[in-house]
């Protein structure tokens, strides 16, 4: 078994400890972020309207289901990314942590 007998093993456990804890707050935040991705049939201008012709407005409505979902799997990533970045802290932070006995 590995150990870490340096002096600073205790405060580098304690600062990865820390770390994991405030990016696994954000990447909780960051899951609920990415359930709230926006759907717009209108593209986001202000002055447009949905199509008259129901194949058009189908088309319409289709984009905006596919932007939507294109951007819930970005939201997605970043969210992955930061749930993965909070457990290697916090696995650090527990081989940081041993001692022999």
């Amino acid at each position: 078994m590995l150990y870490c007998t340096f002096d600073w093993c205790g405060t580098a456990a304690w600062w990865c400890a820390v770390g994991g804890l405030l990016v696994g707050l954000a990447a909780a935040g960051a899951w609920v972020w990415s359930t709230r991705a926006p759907w717009d049939p209108l593209g986001g201008d202000p002055h447009a309207i949905l199509s008259p012709d129901p194949d058009l407005q189908q088309g319409q409505l289709n984009m905006a289901d596919w932007n939507q979902a294109a951007e819930a799997g970005r939201r997605n990533r970043i969210a992955a990314a930061l749930t993965a970045g909070a457990v290697v802290l916090s696995s650090a932070a527990s081989l940081l942590s041993l001692t022999p006995h």
